[in-house]
């Protein structure tokens, strides 16, 4: 009986560990960023956001980078929220914050391992945090108002409180599904 603790307790331990490692964008990424997205920062993640990832994924959570395998080959990929680029409002005139500076773009975008590289994937300018969302993790479809299961990893991009969208790898690209509303 003894020893069966013991291995729920070093199950328990590995488990988290693995699910709960910090993600860390490889430089191959960065550069690609650099030369794509002159300028680009990770995205801001709203105090509240943080809260919430930290509490209910993992204490490593950070909602601007996730890690997880797009394309099912079994090695890690990697999706990022940005900051790049103007937001413009309905009438086409920049957003401006309080203190009078241009508001700046979320943009998502991932990173799929091919080769000894990445390739590059310009998502959507959509979102206010990632998560990475576990395959066969049972989803709800709005558009075809069914359940729904997707044989690789997605990526989760929420706008908080409001909808997400969760992108599938799909023929060599990503498609969306709107997960939430």
């Amino acid at each position: 009986m003894k020893r069966f603790f013991i291995f729920i307790f070093l199950f328990s331990s590995l488990a988290g560990f693995s699910f709960g490692q910090a993600v860390n964008l490889p430089d191959a990424c960065r550069e690609i960023l650099n030369e794509k997205h002159r300028g680009w920062q990770f995205a801001k993640i709203l105090p509240e956001i943080q809260k919430h990832l930290r509490e209910a994924v993992s204490s490593d959570a950070r909602g601007d980078l996730i890690a997880g395998d797009w394309n099912g080959d079994g090695r890690r990929d990697y999706a990022a929220l940005i900051e790049h680029g103007t937001s413009y409002s309905s009438d086409g005139k920049p957003v401006l914050t309080n203190d009078g500076k241009m508001l700046k773009r979320n943009v998502a975008v991932a990173f799929v391992q091919s080769g000894k590289s990445y390739e590059y994937f310009l998502l959507d300018d959509y979102g206010d945090y990632l998560l990475t969302e576990k395959k066969d993790t049972p989803l709800y479809d709005h558009s075809t108002k069914s359940r729904v299961r997707f044989k690789t990893d997605t990526i989760f991009a929420g706008i908080w409180e409001k909808a997400g969208r969760n992108f599938v790898w799909h023929k060599n690209k990503f498609i969306y599904f709107q997960t939430s509303d």
